[in-house]
C-alpha cells in the first residue's frame, strides 16, 4: 500500500497522505465486500483471545458507584474491594 500523495509541511518534513480508499481496501474491518456480520464475527474473535485488563474491575467498581470512589478506611487509604476467587 503506497501512499497516495507525498507533500511537505511547514518545516520542510515530508508527510505522507493516504486516500479512504487506500486504507480502507488494506483494511480487515472495512474492506470492499465486507459485511456488518463479517465485522462483528472479527471483532468477537479477536476479543475472545484478549485478557481481561488489568484495571477493569476496579473500573467497573467505580463506575457501579456512581464514578465514586470508596470511603476511606480507618487507616486514611481508599482501597477497592474486590473477589479474586471468581475471576
Amino acid at each position: 500500500m503506497g501512499p497516495s500523495r507525498v507533500q511537505t509541511d511547514q518545516s520542510g518534513e515530508v508527510v505522507l497522505l493516504w486516500t479512504n480508499g487506500i486504507v480502507n481496501a488494506a483494511s480487515r474491518h472495512v474492506r470492499e465486500g465486507a459485511c456488518r456480520e463479517d465485522w462483528i464475527r472479527l471483532r468477537e474473535d479477536r476479543g475472545a483471545t484478549l485478557p481481561l485488563p488489568d484495571r477493569m474491575l476496579a473500573a467497573l467498581r467505580i463506575i457501579l458507584r456512581g464514578r465514586r470512589l470508596p470511603p476511606a478506611q480507618d487507616d486514611g487509604e481508599t482501597n477497592l474491594k474486590l473477589p479474586v476467587n471468581r475471576f
